[in-house]
């Protein structure tokens, strides 16, 4: 009866380390201060119960143990109780003893169904609760404990790097459930900033289940993004197609997102919400250098169900160019690269725009330092919103050029390194526009208008919003 109690033994909050051969030795072969095991217990008894509780915590020795080698044992002080640890280890093992023979061992016997065998009696062991760590914690009350001390971005972090340890072990749930729970109840307290990027991490993880992609429509539709809601609700309901709940959330949105005006409607960039930016390789690819363009205008005619209609015009200040370095930005300004009093601005107007799957192209021509091309834009839309029959519009595109096409720092060489700068460029285009007009196009001074000291760019941008309107149908 005894040898069964010592190995039903449990400290779920200690671990007396996993003794190896060597270290064994160290053990003394008679024991002071035993008050949970029994007073004669053996020392392989002893030992093997101290293994357990280490392998079930994943600890060493030390962490409960003073003094000595923690890994050899040489030394270590077995009988002080001068570690809280190994103080906590012993209330943790009667609690556990209690369990067993007081409530477990005192269940009534499940019933068995005739023919089926009689299921083993219940026991709980250290790897019960425990499973590897000292601490034995659900891995959403991990979660929201860094929340609640670190946020959002602590949190997050803690969970990736514990299911990169732990996923395969059983030390943690890493299902869609936990994180569903705090997402859940984060919305209830109106913390939808930190339930969002949650969900969005449970989505990833568990792509097919249903109620996370709900409550990921949930968090984005208190974030205001009801598009990315709708998408989500959606998804959702196709896996539980009779879901009322979903059902109705979808058809709310699919209201609320359809426009009032069948368009087409006229979009303005916004240039404090959007950039055009660019890089080019230098040192035969070694390295990088980037910059941007601070002033610009684009002017986006959309129809939400017609591509055919859809065009787009943008214009961009040559001398706003900024890479960082003063003397660069002057040398980009002269007449070696981008000439800006002669050629002030780069200019795009697209001719067609077509659709390729999921993603667009803009077909038009590049006016830049007085050479315009035809060019292919590829483009998507990163997010399109309804507010009261207006579209508001997100747009990403990038593209690759040959500066030589155009002449620019054809004839410039560096004084040391030879074929120092690279010749492909590569442009990087995200656009957000404010709410759209319904009806007609605005043109753009043409390049040849915008000469230094004639054209400003806040005039050019007051132009953009005077222009002449063309009815669609007309010429553009």
């Amino acid at each position: 009866m005894r040898n069964r109690r010592v190995r039903r033994a449990l400290a779920v909050a200690a671990a007396l380390g996993l003794v190896s051969t060597r270290a064994s030795a160290q053990v003394p072969e008679k024991f002071t201060n035993l008050q949970v095991l029994p007073k004669d217990v053996s020392r392989r008894e002893l030992v093997q119960t101290m293994r357990g509780w280490a392998s079930a915590l994943g600890m060493r020795c030390g962490h409960c143990h003073t003094g000595g080698n923690p890994d050899t044992l040489e030394g270590v002080d077995f009988p002080s109780d001068a570690k809280w640890e190994k103080r906590a280890a012993r209330t943790m093992f009667r609690m556990v003893r209690a369990l067993n023979n007081d409530y477990v061992g005192k269940l009534e016997p499940r019933p068995v169904t005739a023919g089926q065998p009689v299921a083993p009696a219940l026991r709980v062991d250290c790897v019960t609760c425990h499973r590897g760590v000292p601490r034995p914690e659900t891995i959403d009350a991990v979660v929201t404990r860094v929340l609640a001390k670190d946020g959002i971005d602590a949190a997050l972090k803690t969970y990736k790097d514990l299911r990169s340890q732990f996923l395969t072990s059983g030390t943690y749930d890493f299902g869609r459930r936990p994180l569903n729970a705090l997402g859940e109840r984060l919305l209830d307290e109106g913390r939808g900033p930190e339930a969002l990027p949650l969900l969005e991490l449970n989505t990833q993880n568990n792509p097919t289940a249903e109620w996370t992609l709900y409550l990921l429509g949930e968090a984005r539709l208190a974030a205001g993004n009801r598009v990315g809601a709708l998408q989500a609700f959606e998804r959702s309901l196709v896996l539980s197609p009779q879901n009322p709940r979903t059902r109705k959330r979808v058809e709310e949105l699919k209201g609320l997102l359809s426009p009032s005006a069948p368009g087409p409607f006229l979009l303005d960039a916004e240039p404090n919400h959007s950039t055009i930016g660019f890089s080019v390789p230098i040192v035969h690819g070694m390295t990088r250098v980037t910059g941007k363009f601070t002033e610009f205008s684009a002017t986006i005619r959309f129809h939400p169900s017609d591509v055919g209609q859809c065009a787009v015009v943008a214009s961009i200040g040559a001398a706003s160019v900024l890479t960082g370095i003063h003397a660069r930005d002057a040398d980009l300004r002269g007449t070696a690269f981008f000439d800006v009093a002669q050629h002030p601005t780069i200019g795009f107007k697209s001719s067609r725009i077509e659709k390729r799957r999921d993603d667009y192209v803009a077909y038009g021509t590049l006016s830049l330092r007085g050479i315009s091309r035809e060019i292919e834009l590829p483009f998507k839309p990163t997010a399109i919103e309804w507010e009261d029959g207006k579209p508001r519009l997100g747009i990403a595109a990038q593209l690759t050029l040959d500066r030589l096409d155009y002449g620019v720092g054809n004839d410039w060489k560096h004084t040391v390194i030879p074929d120092f700068l690279g010749s492909e460029i590569t442009i990087d285009i995200f656009l957000w526009t404010k709410l759209g007009k319904p009806q007609g196009f605005r043109k753009v001074p043409p390049a040849s208008a915008m000469k230094k000291g004639r054209v400003t760019p806040a005039l050019r941008a007051s132009r953009l919003r005077r222009g002449t309107y063309h009815r669609p149908g007309g010429s553009s």
